[in-house]
């Protein structure tokens, strides 16, 4: 019975596996999803449960692999390609296919033999497109099986011809070792056919090498380019192949020529683009503004992540004993990196450092693709080393001379930058940014709008700091609190609200000291952080004006050039920061200034409320901010129903104070965070942000006020008062501004 893993908890991964609960060769030892949303773990509220006689284990983390190891088999059913590289670092040799391969192999399994051969390959182009054909292996297994299943073979191998070497390799091997058989190297050289048997005396040779009794190798050509080579062949079954199945291969070996040719071209794509990659990733770490340790620790993970290895560790020489100290690892923390030494001239490491060469070793299993590698190459400053690059490369990537000529290239490149290459990157990097700080400052000094200031303030500091996060505070004017004006980078999730709680206390204690602070350390100030908090790193300062606080600003994470993980903030950054606070204060302080001056010509004279342009200004920011935070905002509008004639009696001052007491009447109704506005005569208007479903309460809350309203004419006799009412909500009702107005003026007696 074989064991298999079910990758994904989606309605693909549950269709899967309830496809393979039915297979009786097989068993499903775990089903397994990263995401806590997925299908198989929310089966209860939608009234489903696995059946009992499912016995398997269901995990929320992919390391559940390790622990119902072994298995035979992963199906991935996400289609993710972050979950195959995770698969390939938790169990490297197991061998992990799509669900749509799987299906297929296991529903030409369940068809009777006559119906196999014709079904596989009129799926088969359907299901390889669908592969991720980078990487060998799943095709491998796939053509393997597949061949294996239809022609009833003990043991299937697919070879990749290359042609400047004149070799094949083993691309993957089913049911036997995946050595390079003498069958398959002439099956290559002649490029034809080849059927044996152990009968045949002419090519009973061939296969005499691991007891086979049938043999069956084809060569995956077009025209004259050889590609490669499948081979089966038959151990336990005392039968030479079948005619039928010797022109099946080959019609399945034509099937693979497409496959097979994007296989060698994103290999050779893979290659140049591996090379760029490294050159590109090089000098990108090596431009940033950090320490060199720092600077080493980012280049030994951006190899491994384009080497697709755990394991990069590189040591620096150590000029006064020649010993070499691992300074950064992959796979060793860093607090403990120093600790490892290697004597000078000791052992593989130590002899490369005193030779200047590079020297690889590689596991001898017969199968290059499967087996582990060790490359170690000096990293030369001329005709000496000041250290050594290793790199161990897992099964399925060659240590091909390509790859030992670029890391050559990469040891030279970084023993260069120990060298001392970093510093002059690095002021030319700051005298760059103070130009920026100058040209973002007076940009901003042209802006007069509030929030044009903190949106452009925010992102430019992100910009000229290359932060991951920023967020903009601005000082309240009735009040000593900084509230949050302008944010850049953040997404209002769990992880950035805390990230806006640190910031509180960042800029409590900027705002108390009027000093810049630079941290590492976001633990330190008292914030309890959520697991997998990705900031580290902070960068504050106070925006002054005249000695004045109006506000702070915070940077997050400095990022290098947008690659990797996130850095720290240096003296530099700090002093390109002072600069541009000094726009940011200023420009905060000049929006605020013009704003309040605007005001000033948007009160209504008579009644002190709001004028119309007022709310013609400030509607079209209040929809803005409804759409972008995914909230309603609802516009009524109120008349007094025959006011003509119910004022009429009045004299002019007198229809002033009833207008007045109108307004009084409806700021007692209306709430603090309400916008109250008088359009004309006895005509008012009401913004009313989050109201939304509860507007019938504010009507019921209108109706009792103006029940109460007390109004009594010149005579002394008391007179009714009514109101005719208009509401309408964005975005529920209207989506722009004149919608509103226009809905909110058809007015209804109240």
């Amino acid at each position: 019975m074989r064991r298999l893993a079910v990758i994904g908890g989606g309605q693909d991964g549950l269709e899967t596996l309830a496809h393979a609960a039915r297979l009786a060769d097989w068993t499903v030892a775990l089903i397994a999803d990263p995401d806590p949303g997925a299908l198989i773990f929310r089966l209860d509220r939608f009234g489903y449960r696995l059946a009992r006689n499912v016995p398997l284990k269901i995990a929320g983390s992919l390391e559940a692999v390790r622990e119902v190891a072994p298995l035979d088999l992963a199906v991935d059913a996400t289609a993710d390609a972050a979950t195959r590289r995770a698969l390939s670092r938790i169990a490297p040799a197991l061998e992990v296919i799509g669900a749509p391969a799987a299906r297929l192999l296991w529903s030409i399994a369940e068809l009777p033999p006559s119906d196999q051969a014709s079904a596989a390959l009129k799926r088969f182009k359907p299901v390889t497109e669908q592969m991720d054909l980078s990487t060998p292996r799943e095709p491998a297994y796939f053509v393997n099986e597949l061949a294996r299943l239809v022609a009833r073979a003990d043991t299937a191998r697919l070879f990749r011809w290359e042609d400047p070497r004149q070799r094949l390799v083993t691309l993957g091997a089913r049911g036997g070792p995946p050595i390079v058989s003498s069958l398959a190297l002439r099956v290559a050289r002649e490029r034809r056919l080849i059927v044996a048997s152990a009968a045949d005396r002419s090519v009973g040779g061939d296969i005499a090498d691991d007891g086979a009794y049938a043999a069956l190798a084809v060569p995956i050509h077009s025209e004259d380019d050889l590609l490669g080579v499948l081979e089966l062949r038959r151990i336990q079954r005392h039968e030479p192949f079948e005619a039928d199945v010797a022109a099946w291969t080959e019609e399945l070996a034509a099937h693979l020529v497409r496959a097979m040719k994007k296989m060698r071209t994103l290999r050779e794509i893979q290659a140049a683009a591996q090379g760029e990659a490294v050159r590109h990733e090089m000098k990108a770490v090596l431009a940033g503004d950090q320490p060199t340790r720092a600077k080493l620790q980012r280049a030994v993970e951006a190899l491994a992540g384009i080497l697709h290895t755990q394991a990069v560790h590189l040591y620096v020489k150590d000029p006064q004993n020649g010993d070499v100290l691992l300074q950064a690892s992959t796979s060793v923390r860093t607090e403990q990196a120093a600790g490892v030494r290697i004597a000078q001239g000791a052992g593989l490491i130590g002899e490369v450092a005193r030779l200047n060469r590079a020297i690889t070793l590689t596991e001898d299993s017969g199968d290059e693709l499967a087996s582990h590698g060790l490359l170690a190459a000096p990293l030369s400053v001329g005709k000496h080393a000041v250290g050594v690059l290793v790199v161990e490369t897992p099964p399925g990537v060659e240590v091909t001379p390509r790859v030992i000529a670029l890391m050559a290239e990469t040891g030279e490149v970084l023993g260069a930058a120990i060298a001392g290459e970093a510093e002059r990157h690095k002021m030319s990097q700051k005298v760059i940014k103070l130009s920026v700080v100058n040209e973002e400052g007076l940009q901003l000094l042209l802006l007069t709008d509030r929030e044009h200031v903190l949106i452009t303030g925010a992102a430019a500091s992100a910009m000229i700091l290359d932060a991951e996060a920023v967020v903009l505070r601005v000082r309240e004017r009735r009040g000593d609190r900084l509230l949050v004006g302008g944010t850049y980078g953040l997404h209002r999730d769990e992880i950035d609200a805390a990230l806006v709680r640190v910031d509180q206390s960042i800029a409590r204690r900027v705002a108390e000291s009027k000093a810049f602070l630079r941290s590492d350390r976001l633990a330190d100030f008292g914030v309890p952080l959520p697991d997998g908090f990705p900031y580290r790193s902070v960068l504050a300062g106070p925006l002054l004006v005249d000695d004045r606080l109006v506000g702070s600003v915070s940077a997050y994470n400095k990022l290098l050039y947008q690659s990797f993980a996130c850095g720290t903030f240096d003296a530099d950054d700090q002093e390109i920061l002072e600069q541009f606070s000094v726009y940011l204060g200023r420009s905060l302080t000049q929006a605020q200034e013009f704003h309040e001056r605007q005001a000033l010509i948007t009160i209504d004279e008579l009644t002190g409320l709001k004028n119309r342009r007022y709310v013609e200004l400030r509607l079209p920011e209040e929809l803005r901010r409804a759409e972008r935070y995914q909230r309603k905002v609802s516009l009524l509008i109120m008349d007094v129903s025959g006011f003509d004639e119910l004022s009429r009696p009045f004299s002019a001052q007198g229809r002033d104070e009833l207008i007045r007491a109108l307004a009084a009447m409806v700021r007692e109704t209306f709430r603090n965070v309400d916008i109250l506005a008088h359009l004309e005569g006895a005509r008012f208007a009401v913004v009313m942000p989050d109201t939304g479903d509860r507007i019938h309460d504010v009507l019921d809350r209108l109706s009792q006020a103006i029940d109460t309203f007390r109004l009594r004419g010149p005579d002394g006799q008391p007179r009714r008062v009514t109101l005719a009412v208009g509401t309408c909500t964005y975005p529920a009702d209207a989506g722009t501004v004149q919608e509103l107005f226009e809905r909110a003026e058809r007015l209804t007696p109240l």
